[in-house]
This record gives C-alpha cells, sequence and structure tokens, in this order.
C-alpha cells in the first residue's frame, strides 16, 4: 500500500506504532524535520520577530512620550505667559522701534554711499587741480624767467 495509506492519523497516539512495511518505517525514522517551503520558513521568521519588533516600538512610543510630553507643556506655558505677562501695546511699541531704527539704518547707509562718491569724486577733482596748479606754476615761473631775462637784455635793472 501507499505509504500516506498505510499510516493512521497523525494526530493519533497509535499512528507513530504502527506500519504495515519496512519501508514506511525506515523512511520515518530518517526524516529528519517536516519539509518546509521556502515561503512557510520567512513566514516562521516573520512570526518570530513581531514580537520583538512589537517590544522595541513600545519602548520607541515611551521614549518619544517621555520626549515629547515635556516639550509640550514647556511650550504651553511659555505661551501662557505671553499671554499673561506681555502687554500687546509694548510689544507693538518695540516693533514699531525695530522698524525706525531699520529705517534710519538704510537712510545712513544710502547716505554713506553717497558721501563715498562724493569723496572719491572730490579726490579725483583735487588730484586733478593740483596737476593745473603745477601746470600753472611752471607757467608762472617760465614767465618769470622770460621776464627777468627781457629785462636784463633791456638793461634797466642791473
Amino acid at each position: 500500500m501507499d505509504e500516506d495509506h498505510t499510516r493512521e492519523d497523525p494526530g493519533s497516539e497509535d499512528s507513530f506504532f504502527r506500519w504495515d512495511e519496512e519501508a514506511t518505517l525506515l523512511s520515518d525514522l530518517m526524516e529528519d524535520a517536516p519539509h518546509q517551503t521556502e515561503d512557510e520558513k520567512l513566514m516562521l521568521l516573520v512570526e518570530g520577530l513581531q514580537t520583538p519588533f512589537a517590544d522595541e516600538g513600545k519602548l520607541l512610543k515611551k521614549q518619544i512620550a517621555e520626549t515629547l510630553v515635556p516639550t509640550v507643556n514647556r511650550v504651553k506655558a511659555s505661551y501662557k505667559a505671553l499671554e499673561d505677562k506681555v502687554d500687546p501695546s509694548y510689544g507693538k511699541g518695540i516693533v514699531l522701534f525695530n522698524q525706525g531704527c531699520k529705517d534710519i539704518d538704510e537712510t545712513m547707509y544710502e547716505q554713506q554711499i553717497d558721501l563715498q562718491e562724493a569723496f572719491q569724486k572730490t579726490q579725483g577733482r583735487v588730484t586733478q587741480l593740483f596737476e593745473e596748479l603745477k601746470e600753472e606754476y611752471a607757467i608762472r615761473d617760465q614767465l618769470w624767467a622770460d621776464l627777468k631775462e627781457s629785462i636784463d637784455d633791456i638793461g634797466i635793472i642791473s
């Protein structure tokens, strides 16, 4: 007979002690473990990992709660303190003062740029005027030299 038909129900007590053929007894004794497909092995592995992952998830949730709850409480307390202790008109005044300071700062920066440009133009003009002055001094000196020579030629002043 066939091997599957010779055994009784695997759940009964007698199934381990009755074999019709010696080959059936030998094959049952030589079998290491029930054959499992790769998918079944993976499913067993996944099932084995579910508990550690669930435990780790609970631990992480606890750590997150321990971190976030004090933070949320601190933020709530800060908002409450702001509502109770901060004067809105004072805050608006600070904002207006800050804006005024920024406007003055921007104006002063623009004036500084204008002043630097004017200074550079003036410095260039002064340099140019000094060059012209040197030329004029050279012309004056030449005129004096020519005048002195002319006077010496005439002989008026000796």
